[in-house]
């Protein structure tokens, strides 16, 4: 029967991108378990650290969780590079701090240099997030898979804004890239960046997050519902 011309193309890009998956993770390194630095130490918390290229994950998770974070990250970049076709890298101090405990995040925030004490109630009541004017991302929710995700789809979100200047306000393409490409790497879309509607409230918001987050939800019949 007749269909658009993108289905086939999607179809077969999807094929691609499956290769470029693999051929993403081939190309880790294994990270290596490292000192903590004075700067982490300064925190006052009982972290353990591993470090790969430019890649260091900090953080009281256990130490094989803080290794694939940093596969993870070094395969995004990989990954990255290869569906846009560009060499934009990730940054070169770039820190990732996981946080076994949610209460934890509190001694974070509070201890950051570079969170201003006006901007603490903010950070607070995310579940992760990066820290502005640095290359520090942290994530402080849910269990491994769920920080994971979440912290490929924060330095996703670094990078696509850094690359081309996509940002939250671009909310379709943003978010749209985000979901998929983090999907497509590490096997989940538990991450939404995406400001709260300024239309719905907030109940039928959450409400829809939560519809398109079922795995069997069709998003072009909600896309058509909005």
């Amino acid at each position: 029967r007749w269909v658009l011309p993108e289905t086939l193309t999607a179809r077969a890009r999807r094929e691609v991108l499956r290769e470029l998956v693999k051929s993403a993770f081939a190309g880790v390194l294994p990270a290596e378990e490292v000192p903590l630095s004075a700067r982490e130490r300064a925190f006052g918390q009982k972290w353990k650290a591993v470090a790969v290229g430019p890649v260091r994950v900090v953080g009281s998770v256990p130490l094989d969780e803080l290794r694939l974070c940093a596969q993870a990250l070094q395969a995004l970049e990989r990954f990255a590079q290869s569906v846009f076709q560009v060499k934009h890298e990730l940054p070169a101090d770039l820190t990732v701090f996981l946080l076994a405990d949610p209460a934890q995040r509190t001694s974070f925030i509070e201890k950051h240099p570079l969170i201003p004490s006006e901007a603490r109630a903010y950070h607070l009541a995310l579940e992760g997030g990066g820290v502005q004017g640095s290359a520090d991302f942290a994530f402080w929710t849910g269990d491994a898979q769920r920080r994971i995700d979440g912290i490929v789809r924060l330095v996703l979100g670094y990078w696509l804004s850094g690359a081309f200047e996509l940002r939250t306000d671009h909310g379709w393409v943003y978010e749209g890239f985000g979901l998929f490409l983090t999907r497509s790497l590490v096997r989940s879309r538990l991450t939404w960046l995406a400001q709260p509607s300024k239309t719905l409230p907030a109940a039928d918001d959450m409400a829809l997050r939560q519809r398109l987050l079922d795995p069997e939800s069709n998003w072009m019949e909600e896309a058509h519902k909005v």
